[in-house]
């Protein structure tokens, strides 16, 4: 496991860290927590990613990823066949990125946890984010914080959640939920069989 915190990364510090990436090909487990890091110092990261094919849990936290760095990432995860956790923590991703984000779910076939946490999601975006979880049948836990979900969202996750035969956990953190969607979203937990 290779676990980092800071503030800043410097280019040159995340290339470093991303070298012993790339010598540890058993790697089962990484931890990234930095406020703040460049386009290029993510790319770097999301290329080491590429050497760990034993990857199983994987977690980021960042204030910010652009388009092209959340693109790189989602090429990455592809190279990581046996990935069952992935927890994303960022501020701010822009509706492209996470379309790119709803890519890798769609790759991890063995993905049992999805941990996803932002501050706006478009209804577009949830839409697809929501049609990824059905291509992920290993599912076992969903949490999905995001303070900002228009009751269209809610209903496309509400819908996700039927396509999840053994989902045994869901947390979902929102601004507030009306009577007609807490209606939609409990009638769509009964479609879930697994779920504890």
């Amino acid at each position: 496991a290779i676990s980092l915190e800071c503030v800043d990364l410097s280019d040159d510090g995340v290339k470093k860290f991303s070298e012993g990436i790339r010598h540890a090909p058993a790697l089962q487990e990484i931890s990234l927590v930095c406020r703040r890091i460049s386009d290029v110092g993510m790319k770097d990261f999301s290329e080491a990613i590429r050497h760990a094919p034993a990857l199983q849990n994987i977690s980021i936290y960042c204030e910010k990823i652009s388009d092209d760095v959340m693109k790189s990432f989602g090429d990455a995860i592809r190279h990581a066949p046996a990935l069952q956790n992935i927890s994303l923590n960022c501020g701010e991703i822009s509706d492209d990125g996470m379309q790119s984000f709803s890519e890798v779910i769609r790759h991890a076939l063995a993905s049992q946890n999805i941990s996803l946490q932002c501050f706006e999601m478009s209804d577009d975006v949830m839409k697809s984010f929501s049609d990824a979880i059905r291509h992920a049948p290993a599912l076992h836990n969903i949490s999905l914080n995001c303070p900002q979900m228009s009751d269209d969202v809610i209903k496309s996750f509400s819908d996700a959640i039927r396509h999840a035969p053994a989902l045994q956990n869901i947390r979902l953190d929102c601004g507030g939920l009306s009577d007609d969607i807490m209606k939609y979203f409990s009638d769509a937990m009964r479609h879930a069989p697994a779920l504890q």
